[in-house]
């Protein structure tokens, strides 16, 4: 019976590409391997969390969620979580937790947040699993990344019923606005906004050599975009050499492995670096060595990466350009007014299904109650139907006794069944709370002026039928 006892509190705490710049948001990305190390922290129980490194400024351990998932992309972290305790404690807790984990103080993150409540909470999600929140507006990838964010969660034991429920639904919407909607028509992303402005910048796109650092989702959809342009010589480094050339050998174009990265930065014309390693790939020193080796002949670079692979301090040398993803939000492709118009319709099926789940929600919090009214009815009822038993008459006795034990039976069962309403009702009288009780007793039983007449006459009705 715990849940019938126990208030659940839904929150989501975050930022993204709309509040926070790119190199706040890399501080507090987070790789496969340390969203699983985080989720642990924030789950743990009492004694877990005790032998755990992650405490807050005072030394104290910090007191779990009962539930989290953390939806980290290039463009958001977002913790979504469920606690018992009053809605501002979850995010005190949750402040000392970012500051530690990430060895980054509390001011250099805490005026990009923001916090969203229950409604809002649950809207946001299946905004974002919309493509609504994206930085281009209907891409397709976020929603892959919502339900892995729920499956790490899931794996690691950091989801319960609430969570579970939240993102399957979220995932479900997502789905639902693709297909009733056309904002997910000519799928764009991050990777066709930039190679859409390549083709703006280099005229010759198409003979230009270039280097393709990483062989994830993103870089994937880049290089099917590169050679939908055109592009011939593609160049693929990777720091599995394997996954490098078997993406290289898909598009016909050269594999390195990741050791001869500068080797490759000394001939190429653009590079493109989208990987999740937690350090830089090129850094300022290198850059400059390549680039007298180059003669100065121009190099841009597309940094598609959070944590950013490429120096940024890189834009200072001569002869480079350097394009982050925070850069590509002034880019505007061909479908995105398209994709706007749609926003009112995806909006609208949003709203709907929030009312869906927030309707489960309501009834799941009751659940427990209706369930342990049953329970008891149902303990009364085999009492009092193994008392009647015992007094069956014989077969050769009189029939008129057997209306009577009916009679008996039920009364005893409705007796037992109003003994404690009535009691803790009477109990109440000339206290605060006798109202409130005796509204909820009419209206469960639809006890209001007539109801209990009219109800007794149509039982008459079909007595007569």
């Amino acid at each position: 019976m715990e849940n019938s006892t126990m208030t659940m509190n839904l929150q989501v705490v975050g930022l993204s590409h709309r509040t926070a710049p790119v190199e706040v948001r890399e501080r507090l990305a987070y790789s496969e391997g340390s969203l699983e190390k985080a989720l642990k922290v924030l789950v743990s129980t009492k004694q877990e969390a005790r032998r755990s490194p992650i405490r807050d400024a005072a030394g104290f351990t910090l007191p779990a969620f009962r539930e989290a998932v953390i939806l980290s992309t290039c463009n958001r972290t977002e913790f979504y979580l469920v606690s018992t305790k009053q809605k501002t404690e979850p995010w005190k807790s949750l402040e000392a937790f970012i500051k530690n984990f990430h060895s980054m103080p509390i001011r250099r993150f805490k005026p990009h947040l923001y916090i969203y409540p229950e409604r809002e909470a649950v809207a946001h999600l299946f905004l974002v699993a919309s493509g609504m929140d994206s930085q281009v507006v209907g891409e397709a990838q976020i929603l892959g990344q919502v339900r892995n964010s729920f499956e790490v969660a899931h794996r690691v034991g950091g989801t319960g019923p609430l969570l579970s429920e939240l993102f399957r639904h979220a995932v479900r919407v997502g789905k639902k606005v693709r297909r009733e909607t056309a904002i997910g028509q000519k799928p764009t992303s991050i990777s066709s906004v930039a190679v859409k402005l390549l083709s703006k910048v280099l005229v010759d796109i198409k003979r230009k050599e270039v280097l393709v650092i990483g062989t994830g989702k993103v870089n994937e959809i880049t290089m099917r975009q590169l050679a939908k342009i055109g592009v011939q010589n593609l160049v693929v480094v990777s720091r599995t050499f394997y996954r490098a050339k078997t993406a290289a050998r898909k598009l016909g174009g050269r594999s390195l492995p990741i050791a001869e990265i500068s080797t490759a930065l000394e001939t190429a014309d653009v590079v493109i670096s989208s990987t999740t390693a937690p350090h830089l790939i090129i850094e300022a020193s290198t850059l400059r060595k390549v680039m007298r080796k180059r003669g100065q002949r121009p190099l841009l670079l597309m940094d598609l990466a959070v944590p950013r692979d490429i120096d940024p301090q890189i834009k200072r040398i001569e002869g480079v350009t350097l394009y982050n993803v925070d850069d590509l939000k002034s880019i505007v492709d061909t479908g995105l007014q398209e994709r706007k118009k749609e926003a009112r319709k995806v909006n609208s099926i949003v709203e709907e299904e929030v009312e869906h789940f927030l309707s489960w929600f309501r009834t799941r919090e009751i659940v427990p109650t209706l369930v342990a009214l049953r329970e008891r009815l149902e303990t009364f009822r085999k009492l009092e139907i193994k008392r009647a038993l015992k007094g069956i008459p014989p077969p050769e006795a009189d029939k008129f006794q057997i209306p009577d034990l009916i009679d008996g039976l039920t009364k005893r069962l409705l007796n037992k069944i109003l003994h404690e309403p009535t009691v803790r009702l009477k109990g109440s009288a000339g206290t605060p709370f006798a109202p409130s009780y005796s509204k909820a007793l009419q209206d469960l039983f639809d006890l209001k002026a007539g109801s209990v007449k009219r109800e007794a006459g149509s039982a008459k009705l079909k007595e007569r039928k």
